[in-house]
């Protein structure tokens, strides 16, 4: 096994970040996932990666989850739709 350390940039995101039921995680995804692909060209932008899911806790009944897409720089927020950079790592 080959393990390497790499060094990456700040990445911008366009994420939704929403509590649901366990049970309603898929079709969630699938409509933030949406939400957000719709909202891009409007803005003017693009995707610039593959989408995420980060998971802030594991209670079933409540999942908090941000849900998103890299995107090439920051955007203007609209309605449930946020932008933040993840930090270099």
């Amino acid at each position: 096994m080959n393990i390497q350390v790499v060094n990456k940039p700040a990445q911008p995101v366009a994420f939704i970040r929403t509590r649901v039921p366990q049970a309603e995680l898929p079709q969630t995804i699938g409509e933030a996932y949406t939400k957000i692909m719709e909202y891009l060209p409007r803005a003017g932008s693009q995707l610039a990666g593959e989408p995420y899911a980060a998971y802030y806790n594991m209670d079933p009944q409540a999942l908090d989850v941000e849900l998103g897409f890299p995107v090439p720089g920051q955007l203007q927020p609209q309605d449930d739709i946020r932008f933040r950079e993840i930090p270099p790592r």
